[in-house]
Protein backbone atom coordinates (compact mmCIF):
# COMPACT_ATOMS: atom_id res chain seq x y z
CA UNK A 1 0.00 0.00 0.00
CA UNK A 2 2.72 2.02 0.69
CA UNK A 3 3.79 1.84 -3.32
CA UNK A 4 0.21 3.45 -4.43
CA UNK A 5 1.14 6.82 -3.51
CA UNK A 6 4.36 6.74 -5.67
CA UNK A 7 2.51 5.38 -8.53
CA UNK A 8 -0.20 8.65 -8.34
CA UNK A 9 3.19 11.12 -8.20
CA UNK A 10 4.70 9.19 -10.82
CA UNK A 11 1.33 9.14 -13.02
CA UNK A 12 0.88 13.06 -12.05
CA UNK A 13 4.43 14.25 -12.72
CA UNK A 14 3.86 12.32 -16.22
CA UNK A 15 0.54 13.85 -16.97
CA UNK A 16 2.11 17.75 -16.16
CA UNK A 17 4.95 16.78 -18.34
CA UNK A 18 2.32 15.90 -21.29
CA UNK A 19 0.13 18.92 -21.08
CA UNK A 20 3.68 21.26 -20.43
CA UNK A 21 4.40 19.81 -24.13
CA UNK A 22 1.19 19.97 -25.77
CA UNK A 23 0.48 23.74 -24.35
CA UNK A 24 3.89 24.61 -25.71
CA UNK A 25 2.87 23.05 -29.34
CA UNK A 26 -0.82 24.79 -29.28
CA UNK A 27 1.28 27.94 -28.80
CA UNK A 28 3.54 27.17 -31.72
CA UNK A 29 0.89 26.63 -33.87
CA UNK A 30 -1.02 29.85 -32.63
CA UNK A 31 1.87 31.61 -33.32
CA UNK A 32 2.18 29.71 -36.80
CA UNK A 33 -1.54 31.09 -37.27
CA UNK A 34 -0.81 34.78 -36.67
CA UNK A 35 1.86 34.86 -38.53
CA UNK A 36 -0.51 32.95 -41.47
CA UNK A 37 -3.36 35.49 -40.58
CA UNK A 38 -0.59 38.84 -40.91
CA UNK A 39 0.31 37.78 -44.14
CA UNK A 40 -3.42 37.12 -45.20
CA UNK A 41 -4.15 40.39 -43.87
CA UNK A 42 -1.09 42.39 -45.62
CA UNK A 43 -2.41 40.47 -48.67
CA UNK A 44 -6.02 41.27 -48.83
CA UNK A 45 -4.53 45.27 -47.96
CA UNK A 46 -2.10 44.86 -51.30
CA UNK A 47 -4.50 43.76 -52.94
CA UNK A 48 -7.18 46.69 -51.91
CA UNK A 49 -4.33 49.31 -52.72
CA UNK A 50 -4.27 47.36 -56.63
CA UNK A 51 -7.75 47.79 -56.86
CA UNK A 52 -8.15 51.46 -55.88
CA UNK A 53 -5.07 52.04 -58.18
CA UNK A 54 -6.57 49.77 -61.13
CA UNK A 55 -10.44 51.66 -60.42
CA UNK A 56 -8.55 54.64 -61.14
CA UNK A 57 -7.03 54.09 -64.14
CA UNK A 58 -10.29 52.32 -65.74
CA UNK A 59 -11.76 56.00 -64.20
CA UNK A 60 -9.00 57.93 -65.85
CA UNK A 61 -9.14 55.78 -68.91
CA UNK A 62 -13.23 55.80 -69.35
CA UNK A 63 -12.68 59.76 -68.91
CA UNK A 64 -10.31 59.28 -72.13
CA UNK A 65 -12.86 57.44 -73.98
CA UNK A 66 -15.37 60.09 -73.12
CA UNK A 67 -13.10 62.66 -74.47
CA UNK A 68 -12.14 60.99 -77.59
CA UNK A 69 -15.84 59.76 -78.35
CA UNK A 70 -16.74 63.86 -78.08
CA UNK A 71 -13.70 64.48 -80.24
CA UNK A 72 -14.91 62.16 -82.89
CA UNK A 73 -18.05 63.14 -82.92
CA UNK A 74 -17.23 66.59 -83.76
CA UNK A 75 -14.90 65.69 -86.48
CA UNK A 76 -17.30 64.09 -87.87
CA UNK A 77 -20.02 66.57 -87.90
CA UNK A 78 -17.29 68.90 -89.21
CA UNK A 79 -16.47 66.28 -91.93
CA UNK A 80 -19.93 66.04 -93.02
CA UNK A 81 -20.37 70.01 -92.69
CA UNK A 82 -16.83 70.19 -95.14
CA UNK A 83 -17.95 67.39 -97.29
CA UNK A 84 -21.39 68.98 -98.15
CA UNK A 85 -19.78 72.52 -98.66
CA UNK A 86 -17.47 70.71 -101.12
CA UNK A 87 -20.40 68.76 -102.92
CA UNK A 88 -22.22 72.03 -103.26
CA UNK A 89 -19.29 73.58 -104.64
CA UNK A 90 -18.90 70.48 -107.03
CA UNK A 91 -22.19 71.03 -108.05
CA UNK A 92 -22.50 74.74 -108.71
CA UNK A 93 -19.35 74.37 -110.42
CA UNK A 94 -20.35 71.54 -113.40
CA UNK A 95 -23.53 73.06 -113.32
CA UNK A 96 -21.78 76.49 -114.71
CA UNK A 97 -19.50 74.12 -116.89
CA UNK A 98 -22.52 72.56 -118.01
CA UNK A 99 -23.98 75.73 -118.94
CA UNK A 100 -21.22 76.87 -120.70
CA UNK A 101 -20.40 73.99 -122.59
CA UNK A 102 -24.03 74.03 -123.61
CA UNK A 103 -23.42 77.93 -125.22
CA UNK A 104 -19.37 76.81 -126.54
CA UNK A 105 -19.74 73.61 -127.36
CA UNK A 106 -16.11 72.20 -125.34
CA UNK A 107 -17.43 69.03 -123.96
CA UNK A 108 -16.34 66.05 -126.09
CA UNK A 109 -18.75 63.37 -126.82
CA UNK A 110 -18.92 59.55 -127.32
CA UNK A 111 -21.27 57.69 -128.87
CA UNK A 112 -23.85 57.41 -131.74
CA UNK A 113 -24.66 60.65 -133.68
CA UNK A 114 -28.18 62.33 -132.58
CA UNK A 115 -30.16 61.71 -135.62
CA UNK A 116 -34.08 60.72 -136.32
CA UNK A 117 -33.27 56.94 -137.36
CA UNK A 118 -35.05 54.46 -139.21
CA UNK A 119 -36.65 52.05 -136.70
CA UNK A 120 -37.59 52.10 -132.94
CA UNK A 121 -38.69 48.96 -131.00
CA UNK A 122 -38.05 47.77 -127.92
CA UNK A 123 -39.53 48.10 -124.25
CA UNK A 124 -37.22 47.80 -120.97
CA UNK A 125 -33.21 47.24 -122.47
CA UNK A 126 -30.11 47.84 -121.87
CA UNK A 127 -28.30 49.44 -124.99
CA UNK A 128 -24.66 48.88 -124.70
CA UNK A 129 -22.71 50.85 -127.70
CA UNK A 130 -19.89 48.58 -128.21
CA UNK A 131 -18.44 50.76 -131.51
CA UNK A 132 -17.88 53.86 -129.42
CA UNK A 133 -15.62 53.39 -126.68
CA UNK A 134 -13.80 56.04 -124.58
CA UNK A 135 -11.03 57.16 -125.88
CA UNK A 136 -9.23 58.06 -122.86
CA UNK A 137 -9.06 58.58 -119.34
CA UNK A 138 -11.87 61.81 -118.26
CA UNK A 139 -14.36 62.90 -116.87
CA UNK A 140 -18.22 62.73 -117.90
CA UNK A 141 -20.99 65.03 -116.52
CA UNK A 142 -23.74 64.68 -119.17
CA UNK A 143 -25.67 62.57 -121.62
CA UNK A 144 -27.69 63.27 -124.96
CA UNK A 145 -30.38 61.42 -126.41
CA UNK A 146 -32.32 62.08 -129.89
CA UNK A 147 -35.87 61.06 -128.41
CA UNK A 148 -38.46 60.24 -130.99
CA UNK A 149 -41.32 59.98 -128.09
CA UNK A 150 -41.40 60.51 -124.29
CA UNK A 151 -39.86 58.01 -122.14
CA UNK A 152 -37.24 57.12 -119.02
CA UNK A 153 -33.63 56.63 -119.71
CA UNK A 154 -30.77 56.69 -117.49
CA UNK A 155 -27.05 56.86 -118.31
CA UNK A 156 -24.84 53.92 -117.73
CA UNK A 157 -21.09 53.34 -117.75
CA UNK A 158 -19.57 49.95 -118.23
CA UNK A 159 -16.34 48.33 -117.73
CA UNK A 160 -14.39 44.93 -119.66
CA UNK A 161 -13.97 42.65 -117.38
CA UNK A 162 -12.99 39.05 -118.12
CA UNK A 163 -15.44 38.21 -120.68
CA UNK A 164 -17.66 40.60 -120.16
CA UNK A 165 -18.77 43.69 -118.40
CA UNK A 166 -19.29 45.35 -114.82
CA UNK A 167 -22.08 48.23 -114.60
CA UNK A 168 -19.36 50.68 -112.40
CA UNK A 169 -22.19 53.69 -112.88
CA UNK A 170 -25.46 54.13 -113.40
CA UNK A 171 -27.30 57.50 -113.37
CA UNK A 172 -30.73 58.42 -112.34
CA UNK A 173 -33.34 58.12 -114.19
CA UNK A 174 -34.38 61.16 -116.79
CA UNK A 175 -37.51 62.30 -118.85
CA UNK A 176 -37.10 62.50 -122.31
CA UNK A 177 -39.98 64.33 -123.52
CA UNK A 178 -39.47 63.10 -127.19
CA UNK A 179 -38.48 66.67 -128.79
CA UNK A 180 -35.63 65.02 -130.47
CA UNK A 181 -32.21 65.93 -129.52
CA UNK A 182 -32.19 66.59 -125.82
CA UNK A 183 -29.36 67.05 -123.04
CA UNK A 184 -29.13 65.80 -119.49
CA UNK A 185 -26.82 66.94 -116.67
CA UNK A 186 -25.79 64.55 -114.21
CA UNK A 187 -24.95 65.95 -110.75
CA UNK A 188 -21.54 65.00 -110.14
CA UNK A 189 -18.77 64.44 -112.27
CA UNK A 190 -17.80 60.65 -113.15
CA UNK A 191 -14.60 59.54 -113.61
CA UNK A 192 -14.15 56.90 -116.99
CA UNK A 193 -11.50 55.06 -118.22
CA UNK A 194 -10.16 54.71 -121.62
CA UNK A 195 -11.88 51.61 -123.07
CA UNK A 196 -15.32 52.13 -121.11
CA UNK A 197 -18.48 51.79 -122.79
CA UNK A 198 -21.58 54.04 -122.82
CA UNK A 199 -24.97 52.39 -122.58
CA UNK A 200 -28.55 53.49 -122.04
CA UNK A 201 -31.53 51.75 -120.31
CA UNK A 202 -34.51 52.07 -120.65
CA UNK A 203 -36.81 50.77 -118.60
CA UNK A 204 -40.45 51.34 -120.81
CA UNK A 205 -40.39 51.11 -124.22
CA UNK A 206 -37.31 52.66 -125.82
CA UNK A 207 -37.62 56.33 -127.07
CA UNK A 208 -34.33 56.22 -129.10
CA UNK A 209 -34.37 55.20 -133.04
CA UNK A 210 -31.80 52.96 -134.15
CA UNK A 211 -30.34 52.17 -137.91
CA UNK A 212 -29.10 48.70 -138.92
CA UNK A 213 -25.81 48.11 -140.89
CA UNK A 214 -23.62 51.05 -139.48
CA UNK A 215 -22.57 50.41 -136.00
CA UNK A 216 -22.59 47.70 -133.08
CA UNK A 217 -24.49 47.96 -129.88
CA UNK A 218 -25.13 45.32 -127.77
CA UNK A 219 -28.94 45.10 -126.42
CA UNK A 220 -30.31 43.00 -123.37
CA UNK A 221 -33.55 43.08 -121.90
CA UNK A 222 -33.98 43.09 -118.00
CA UNK A 223 -33.29 45.61 -115.01
CA UNK A 224 -29.89 47.08 -114.68
CA UNK A 225 -27.85 47.33 -111.63
CA UNK A 226 -24.59 49.20 -110.35
CA UNK A 227 -21.87 46.98 -109.73
CA UNK A 228 -23.71 44.16 -111.81
CA UNK A 229 -21.75 41.79 -114.34
CA UNK A 230 -23.10 41.25 -117.85
CA UNK A 231 -21.59 38.81 -119.89
CA UNK A 232 -21.01 38.90 -123.65
CA UNK A 233 -23.38 36.19 -124.09
CA UNK A 234 -26.03 38.18 -122.46
CA UNK A 235 -25.89 40.80 -125.61
CA UNK A 236 -27.56 40.55 -128.58
CA UNK A 237 -25.99 42.16 -131.72
CA UNK A 238 -27.40 40.92 -134.53
CA UNK A 239 -28.42 44.09 -137.14
CA UNK A 240 -25.17 45.90 -135.96
CA UNK A 241 -27.21 48.40 -134.92
CA UNK A 242 -26.37 51.93 -134.47
CA UNK A 243 -28.57 54.25 -131.82
CA UNK A 244 -29.11 57.77 -130.90
CA UNK A 245 -27.74 58.91 -127.82
CA UNK A 246 -24.19 58.99 -125.95
CA UNK A 247 -22.28 60.16 -123.26
CA UNK A 248 -19.96 64.00 -122.48
CA UNK A 249 -16.89 65.38 -120.68
CA UNK A 250 -13.59 65.99 -120.53
CA UNK A 251 -11.52 63.44 -121.95
CA UNK A 252 -7.93 63.87 -121.23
Amino acid sequence: MKSLPIVLVALLFTTGCATDTQLTQLKKDNSVLSAQLNTANNDINKLKREKETLQQEIDYLDEVKSVLGREKEARITQSRATVSEVQGFVRSQVKALSLFSKSEGILDYTGGELLDRSKLSGKNQLLVDLKHPVSADGSVMGGRVYARHAGIVSFCVLRPAGSGYVVVWKSKDFSAIGSGAERFTFGTMISVKSGDIPALYCPGIVPVPFDEGTGKTGVRSGKVKPNSSISNSDLSTSGNRTYSFGIEGLIH
